[in-house]
């Protein structure tokens, strides 16, 4: 497992940051400077970032990349006086080094504008005056960034190898103000792109090799293709309301008034797990295929909620929690359905006569066993088959945020922090086999599973 990040320095006494790297807990430092992204192609680690103090503005930091800990630095941009160069992705294709980033202008007037590096050079993407690259990618030997650029209004585009295509918005039409670019899938030598539109209202949209398809009303966020078909997550407001929704090539099924919190797509079926307001309660849900099942909470719950979703075969496995009182503030007790079967996780809301909150936040099933990532009052936790673990963290409060089983053992993402002031000192770790690794208040922004 690689995270790459950075430990955060200060501003009150010119303490740089220090980029980072961790594998299987393992830190390796890279020096002074911030970490972004994190890419493992064979053995070698790439990791784009920068190199500097940016908490004294006489020094300004310089974009680079490190393989195995050496550091390449990237070619600065000329007609900038600010050095203010960003990478923000990386991707290795053969003994290729594409880094995707931005640039700053600096000034009262300052804008971003999109540029990207193949092999530490500096490469033009015809983003106009101000522009972003969200995402890139390389089909063959075909190099794709995904993102927009401004003008006078922001456009939503896509580069290949250097060329600029807008991706279209309607013509002619005095109420369209901007566009923008969000997320990106390929499949094959197609490139999709979500994204959205203003014209007077915020459209949804994915453009196809450029090629673009409305959606309606909202924002599209997501997206994914199986197969021939495209699918495509975003929301939309219907009044005063929200309305979680999906399409599927280009139809939309209106999931109702609420929250869709994860999505697993099996075969021609799609699973949507979250969570709807019926009156005054909120009620845990998931649909299939656009058609809603209510998941039955514990008795006299007062609300319930759905948080992540997994399919393993024919059966449906959902996480989350129900609880009494008030939705914000009542008491919880974390559980799982499977296909659509309550199974409360112990030792339930009560310990020693003492109310306790609970909540699953994620789920994962190898071969017959299930199991389940949250808390348990101030621990983070897991249940494998409705036994609970707690994961230690010493006399601080936690939390369990996600989970993945390998062939190496138990994962478990999570955090913890100081009580009683939650915003005191947050601290990433991850529990291998129930062992903690911190990673030193660190602030991670990628993480790359290898499987061998």
């Amino acid at each position: 497992m690689y995270i790459t990040g950075y430990l955060r320095g200060s501003y009150e006494d010119n303490t740089p940051d220090k980029a980072c790297y961790w594998k299987n807990g393992v830190k390796t430092e890279l020096g002074e400077g911030t970490a972004s992204d994190i890419a493992v192609s064979g053995g070698d680690v790439y990791i784009a970032g920068t190199v500097g103090n940016r908490y004294k503005d006489d020094i300004p930091s310089k974009a680079c990349y490190w393989k195995n800990g050496v550091t390449t630095y990237l070619e600065p941009d000329e007609t900038s006086l600010f050095g203010n160069e960003m990478p923000t992705a990386i991707t290795v294709l053969g003994g290729d080094v594409y880094v995707a980033g931005e640039n700053y202008t600096g000034g009262s007037g300052g804008y971003y504008y999109a540029i990207y590096w193949k092999n530490g050079v500096l490469m033009d993407l015809d983003g106009g005056s101000k522009s972003s690259a969200g995402a890139i990618t390389v089909i063959g030997s075909d190099l794709y960034i995904a993102g927009y650029y401004r003008s006078l209004k922001d456009t939503a585009c896509y580069w290949k190898d250097d060329v600029r295509t807008d991706l279209p918005a309607p013509a002619g039409n005095d109420d369209f103000s901007g566009s923008g670019a969000g997320a990106m899938a390929v499949s094959g030598r197609d490139v999709y792109i979500a994204g959205y539109y203003k014209n007077g209202t915020r459209k949804a949209c994915y453009w196809k090799n450029g090629v673009r398809t409305d959606l309606g009303e909202g924002t599209a966020t997501g997206i994914a293709v199986s197969g021939r078909d495209v699918y495509v997550a975003g929301s939309y407001e219907d009044g005063k309301t929200n309305k979680a929704c999906y399409w599927k090539n280009g139809v939309k099924t209106d999931l109702g008034e609420g929250t869709a919190a994860g999505i697993a797509v099996s075969g021609r079926d799609v699973y949507i797990a979250g969570y709807y307001r019926d009156g005054e309660t909120w009620k845990a849900c998931y649909w299939k295929n656009g058609v809603r099942t209510d998941l039955p909470p514990g008795a006299s719950a007062d609300y319930s909620q759905a948080n992540a979703i997994t399919v393993a075969g024919s059966d449906v496995y959902i996480a989350g929690y129900y609880g009494a009182g008030d939705f914000y503030g009542g008491k919880s007790t974390a559980c799982y359905w499977k296909n659509g079967v309550r199974t409360d996780l112990p030792p339930g809301a009560f310990t020693g006569g003492i109310r306790q909150d609970s909540g699953a936040r994620a789920i994962a099933v190898a071969g017959s066993d299930v199991y389940v990532a949250g808390f348990y009052g101030e621990t983070a936790c897991y249940w494998k088959n409705g036994a609970r673990t707690d994961l230690p963290h010493g006399d601080k409060s936690g939390r369990a945020t996600a989970i993945a089983v390998t062939g190496s053992g138990l994962y478990v993402a999570g955090y913890f922090y100081h009580l009683p002031s939650r915003s005191d000192t947050y601290v990433a770790c991850y529990w291998k086999n129930g062992v903690l690794t911190e990673l030193e208040g660190m602030e991670a922004n990628a993480i790359v599973f290898m499987v061998n």
